[in-house]
């Protein structure tokens, strides 16, 4: 997949990327509706799969319902991406706890 620098850092992020606001689920006022959250996961790493190597999500998105999926399926897929140097996921817009989480799911010895 292709990807782009991202202005003068050294991230190349991948032009696409996964939107994770839906995952949210609707018990909120901006919800998509009800949402499974093991079809999410599978959806997350589908994408990963694919190429993609960053997920936007927020805290707002499902009242952070959205980053307890997302960081799910990245617990899920860490050891799997270990094996295969794959290891370079970024979130744009995470909470504190989340980008914590990334970091330990690609640094193994923390």
């Amino acid at each position: 997949m292709r990807t782009r620098q991202l202005g003068t850092t050294d991230l190349h992020l991948t032009t696409v990327g996964f939107g994770a606001w839906a995952i949210g689920g609707g018990d909120w006022a901006f919800g998509w509706g009800p949402q499974d959250d093991a079809e999410s996961v599978r959806a997350i790493h589908r994408a990963l799969d694919l190429g993609v190597n960053w997920i936007d999500t927020a805290a707002v998105y499902g009242l952070r319902h959205s980053e307890e999926v997302v960081a799910r399926a990245l617990q899920r897929q860490s050891n799997r991406n270990r094996a295969t140097g794959n290891e370079e996921i970024h979130c744009c817009g995470c909470s504190v706890a989340l980008l914590i989480l990334l970091l330990c799911c690609s640094v193994p010895s923390l």
